[in-house]
């Protein structure tokens, strides 16, 4: 795959260097960023039907990585956009909190369900724990 630099304009503020992908175009674009400090290269994604962009850490400051990084994760989002899935990152705990209070009509059973939650989240400590034993 082959990516070209764009050259940019002496007014962007924090995009020191930014790259294009050959194929999508504007909508994957890796650059570094000057007012974070570093050499890491950032991704910034465009997903059709969602406002606004994705904006990322590549955690590499090797644009060869870089880039089909972007590339992965543009289509990982894309794909979770068809299947209207949530594009948000989040824990297991996080999913289960928000499924608690979606779905469960009482204060009583919420209670209940995150309590049995606590239980298996220790339980599964205590297990990781007792395997590097």
């Amino acid at each position: 795959m082959v990516h070209r630099q764009l050259t940019v304009n002496n007014d962007m503020t924090y995009h020191s260097k930014r790259i294009q992908h050959d194929i999508y175009g504007a909508k994957v674009i890796i650059h570094k960023r000057s007012d974070v400090g570093g050499d890491n290269w950032w991704l910034r994604l465009k997903i059709d039907g969602v406002k606004g962009y994705i904006r990322r850490s590549c955690k590499t400051d090797n644009a060869a990585l870089a880039m089909p990084k972007a590339t992965e994760d543009y289509e990982n989002y894309k794909l979770r956009k068809q299947n209207n899935l949530s594009l948000e990152n989040y824990t297991v705990a996080q999913y289960f909190e928000r499924w608690i209070e979606g779905s469960t009509k009482t204060e009583t059973r919420r209670k209940w369900i995150s309590g049995v939650w606590q239980m298996m989240e220790i339980r599964q400590k205590q297990n990781v724990c007792m395997q590097r034993v």
